[in-house]
């Protein structure tokens, strides 16, 4: 039997402690692969919704300019778009209609309470631009379409173009809020 002395042990020790040292030193840093480029959301996209796609970039960020193809379709949904890293006036976001035809690409949602009384909320959000969407409330007592807050309208950031914002049941277009 082999019995090694605590000094044996300690050079033992530290020689794996600077081995250790050395390969996590060579280990280049380990990141998430931020979001650039052209994605596509609807069913046989990159993304079945916005909401993944979202969440995709909340967890992710950017490093580029990106587009997310919307597929012609309803999305019934509701989303939040809050702070995204790595956005800024070059990495800009963008939500267009894939057929650029805003009357087939519909996001619509039918708030219950002034709580979630929006389709789309841009919470601190900035470099966001949504092109030939037809964003849609389904509520008449709660028909905010976009909301902007913690300081997104205050920054050169959502751009609604030319999309189309309304009620279902009477035919006047909804609101944009103000920063709250």
């Amino acid at each position: 039997m082999r019995t090694y002395s605590v000094y044996n042990q300690s050079r033992i020790l530290l020689s794996y402690f600077i081995s250790g040292i050395i390969v996590l030193s060579l280990t280049p840093d380990i990141t998430l692969a931020q979001l650039s480029g052209t994605y596509t959301i609807g069913e046989s996209g990159n993304y079945t919704s916005f909401t993944s796609a979202v969440n995709a970039l909340e967890s992710e960020g950017v490093s580029g300019p990106l587009t997310f193809e919307v597929q012609d379709g309803l999305y019934e949904e509701q989303i939040e778009i809050n702070t995204i890293a790595g956005t800024s006036e070059v990495n800009m976001i963008t939500f267009q209609s894939a057929s650029q035809d805003s009357s087939k690409v519909i996001l619509k949602h039918a708030a219950s309470s002034r709580d979630d009384n929006f389709v789309i909320k841009l919470n601190g959000a900035s470099y966001i631009t949504f092109n030939q969407i037809n964003i849609k409330t389904n509520n008449q007592g709660y028909g905010t379409a976009v909301r902007f807050e913690n300081s997104a309208a205050c920054k050169p950031s959502a751009i609604i173009l030319p999309c189309v914002h309304h009620f279902d049941m009477i035919q006047k277009p909804s609101r944009l809020h103000p920063p709250e």
